[in-house]
């Protein structure tokens, strides 16, 4: 009988596609080309994925990081080596601890609070080796090309995807139904809105868009969040008081009794602190 906490659910997107769900309901994606894997995140570090990547393929397995929070880091131990966004080399100490994965867990799970401290969980070995990638980097596994775009905005580094040949983009935690500026590296306001412009001129060829914590994110969320980036600038969001681990800020739209879900009916919301609209803190 598996643990609570291990319970992991494998969905085949596509041909080459692989969605993996942890018990915190964290997303990770197993791309297959013909010479090699690869994983975006590995989630927060309990339960056999390595188990669960072997049922699916026996190639060798490269780690790429979108970004680097407790929830995508977490199961890096599973491996030697890891690619993470240059820009987020900094956040990697604390990232992979036991007490910054218990601060997301308290987050997704308030329910299993006490139960915890049971959990088994992997740690990085000490010779873990952190690569770093950069803007345009071209992943090739065999048929199947992924490349790296810088999209600063959830933290200074964050990154994403393009799977060159299905036109799918992995976007990490980058777009959400509620994404974050508060949560530890983000970016001001305005820092975002670039990465939201660069997404915009890349939506004609994407076919697809995937995160971390939806089934998948609609096109329509990159113009939604340009239009709160613009009316956080301009004063007119409706500003609700929030708190996202522990740090206080403002949620730009008004939802219903569902906190994912806009009143207005629109997808994608944007919490940010109204003290670092415009420039970040050093």
């Amino acid at each position: 009988m598996k643990k609570w906490y291990e319970e992991i659910v494998v969905k085949q997107l596509s041909d080459t596609i692989y969605r993996i769900t942890n018990a915190t309901k964290e997303h990770m994606f197993l791309i297959v080309g013909r010479e090699r894997a690869a994983l975006l995140d590995a989630g927060g570090g309990y339960g056999d994925l390595r188990g669960t990547i072997r049922s699916i393929t026996n190639l060798p397995v490269t780690l790429y990081n979108t970004h680097v929070h407790p929830d995508h880091v977490g199961g890096n131990g599973f491996f030697k080596e890891a690619w993470i966004p240059a820009g987020d080399r900094e956040l990697c100490d604390f990232a992979v601890t036991w007490k910054a994965r218990k601060g997301f867990l308290i987050m997704t799970r308030p329910d299993m609070k006490e139960k915890f401290d049971e959990i088994e969980y992997v740690t990085l070995p000490e010779d873990f080796i952190w690569h770093e990638f950069h803007e345009g980097d071209v992943f090739d596994l065999g048929g199947v090309t992924l490349k790296a775009i810088e999209t600063p905005g959830h933290t200074k580094g964050s990154a994403c995807f393009l799977h060159e040949q299905e036109k799918v983009l992995f976007v990490g935690d980058l777009l959400n139904s509620r994404t974050t500026l508060l949560a530890k590296g983000g970016t001001t306001v305005v820092e975002f809105m670039p990465t939201l412009l660069k997404l915009q001129a890349m939506l004609p060829e994407i076919r697809m868009i995937y995160d971390c914590h939806n089934e998948y994110i609609p096109k329509e969320c990159v113009w939604n969040l340009l239009e709160l980036c613009v009316e956080v600038l301009n004063g007119t969001d409706d500003k609700i008081d929030v708190v996202f681990n522990k740090n206080p800020g403002l949620l730009a739209k008004t939802t219903t009794e569902n906190p994912k879900e806009r009143a207005d009916g629109k997808f994608g919301n944007l919490l940010y602190d109204p003290n670092r609209l415009y420039v970040r803190e050093s």
